[in-house]
């Protein structure tokens, strides 16, 4: 592999060694990579800044063994109003989580790369009365491009235990019909309760110990 270009948008960071760090990308071409950004923790490096979380990013890699490593980057977006905003901060911290948790490594997903960016976006531009219902449509379309949708038949429904709300139910599907969160007019009355259900479901689908001691973790801020 020679040098690629790619645009990402930054999840993760951890340090390594004394000056280098490894960001967490999801990108449009590869999917989910780790990348080493060589020396961006010298404090004269013009680069630490470019390792915050949530930053969409132009990045030219290339590849060193098992490795990713970044020679150049530039700035494209980095949705500062979504991240400055408590309740925001709070979607946020739930995408990141499902991404960390539920994405394999190395495998090109441009949809929900696409997912990614018209949330971030959204969760930016509206209201922060949005910010649930925004959650909620995320998490929803980010189930079915795993391979793991909702189940909103009454059969489905019934298997799986989800609830018997009505109007948690249609606020499910009508959040899982749209194809873009841009086409969201007015918050959800119910996000919130949407929002438990999907955690539901997900904890009977994956059991993921980790995920589990996130929410409870979560709950205390919401």
């Amino acid at each position: 592999m020679g040098y690629l270009n790619i645009k990402g948008i930054t999840i993760n960071a951890t340090n390594a060694y004394e000056k280098d760090r490894y960001i967490t990308y999801f990108t449009d071409k590869l999917g989910k990579i780790n990348v080493k950004l060589k020396s961006v923790r010298n404090i004269a490096s013009r680069r630490i800044g470019y390792t915050e979380e949530f930053l969409l990013e132009k990045v030219l890699i290339y590849r060193k063994g098992n490795t990713f490593i970044a020679t150049e980057i530039s700035l494209i977006e980095n949705f500062r109003g979504a991240k400055e905003d408590f309740v925001k901060s709070i979607a946020l911290l739930y995408i990141k989580e499902l991404i960390v948790l539920f994405v394999p490594y190395e495998q090109e997903e441009i949809g929900i790369f696409r997912l990614l960016i018209d949330t971030l976006t959204s969760i930016e531009v509206k209201d922060r009365e949005f910010s649930y219902t925004l959650l909620a449509f995320f998490m929803c379309h980010f189930l079915k491009l795993i391979g793991y949708p909702i189940p909103l038949s009454m059969k489905g429904i019934m298997e799986h235990n989800l609830t018997s709300n009505v109007d948690i139910l249609k606020d499910i599907e009508s959040l899982s019909a749209l194809d873009s969160p841009l086409k969201i007019t007015k918050p959800s009355l119910f996000a919130k309760e949407s929002i438990d259900v999907i955690n539901f479901y997900i904890m009977q689908q994956f059991e993921e110990k980790a995920y589990l001691k996130f929410l409870e973790q979560i709950k205390k801020l919401m």
